[in-house]
């Protein structure tokens, strides 16, 4: 059993390794404490953190809908 898993989209079991989704698993409920395994049906505790990526669309002086030229967005 491992003490903790950490995964992005979906929810890795720490009683049996089993991954399955997040978001149907929680139902898409950011709230959601509480999801159990569907294979060994163990209770699961969930902490959510959703992350929030910005940009500009659009350049201020010019009103160009392109991204600003020379900036580095930081895009995974």
């Amino acid at each position: 059993m491992k003490n903790e898993t950490m995964t992005v989209d979906d929810i890795e079991c720490p009683y049996c390794g089993r991954v399955f989704d997040g978001g149907e698993a929680t139902n898409y409920d950011t709230t959601c404490d509480f999801v159990n395994c569907p294979t060994c049906d163990g209770e699961i505790e969930v902490l959510q953190s959703v992350t929030y990526t910005c940009h500009p669309v659009k350049n201020q002086e010019s009103g160009d809908l392109t991204f600003l030229k020379g900036v580095n967005y930081g895009f995974l």
